[in-house]
């Protein structure tokens, strides 16, 4: 029993419970909040700024845009204290991520502008494919069709020697709808074919549902090339996606109405 460590132990269970698919909303908070108040009170060291971004990204998948700001603000601030690079690049990326959710477009290209800075001097290809992803989005999102594009190329570009299927399925499904909106179906149902092609469930995790998101893109395609028997199968097939009404019910619906 001499490395039982109560507080350690109910950290993890904490962390654990606020990202359980099954519990209500309410009560992931609150299993978040007790683990934000442990990670508040300890040593500032890189373990305890890694698990403050855990508490991010479980109240990002809440959707508690303002309790997932507080929570960068503090790591951001820790970060800079230990003039930890790495940390602080991933902060400015989770910030582009908070000003992306709240549609304020120019704050969000500057933070992202600053992490593609640093994790360009850190040469981590990864992180800087990811937020070159982020930034093609955010130009997606506000109509910059083109700029899009370019900016998915050069993530999948700056990648290309690594296997990373989740950033690789992310460039294709995201260029299937670039090419989808300016009218390009063919290109489209390529690049959403690609995504498909490319997913591999021990990097994206099942309750993503990205097979649902992509059979759903490619039955759009078909839709608006008015080929509805083709648009059909693939929303027929999006549907039989095991918990799908579960885990994401915004895309189950959306497949409902689409059939």
């Amino acid at each position: 029993m001499d490395n039982f460590n109560p507080k350690s132990d109910s950290l993890s269970s904490y962390l654990s419970l606020a990202n359980d698919f099954n519990l209500p909303i309410e009560e992931k908070q609150r299993y978040n909040e007790k683990a934000f108040a442990i990670i508040i009170n300890q040593e500032n060291d890189s373990l305890n700024r890694a698990n403050l971004f855990k508490v991010a990204n479980r109240y990002y998948n809440m959707n508690d845009w303002k309790n997932f700001k507080k929570t960068i603000e503090v790591v951001l601030v820790k970060s800079k204290s230990s003039k930890d690079t790495v940390f602080i690049a991933k902060a400015y990326s989770y910030y582009g991520d908070f000003y992306g959710s709240q549609s304020v477009s120019d704050s969000a290209f500057l933070s992202y502008y600053k992490a593609e800075k640093m994790y360009s001097k850190l040469n981590d290809n990864y992180n800087l494919g990811r937020t070159l992803l982020n930034k093609a989005l955010l130009q997606f999102n506000e109509s910059d069709f083109l700029g899009s594009e370019k900016a998915v190329f050069n993530a999948l570009r700056v990648v290309k020697n690594d296997k990373v299927t989740d950033i690789v399925y992310d460039a294709n499904n995201l260029l299937g709808i670039v090419y989808n909106e300016l009218e390009e179906y063919d290109k489209a149902i390529e690049f959403h074919t690609k995504a498909l092609e490319s997913l591999d469930e021990i990097i994206i995790p099942q309750e993503f549902q990205s097979k649902a998101t992509s059979l759903n893109n490619i039955g759009y395609v078909y839709q608006n090339l008015q080929n509805y028997k083709e648009a059909k199968k693939y929303f027929q097939q999006g549907l039989e996606e095991k918990n799908l009404s579960r885990d994401k019910p915004s895309l189950y619906a959306m497949l409902l109405d689409n059939l």
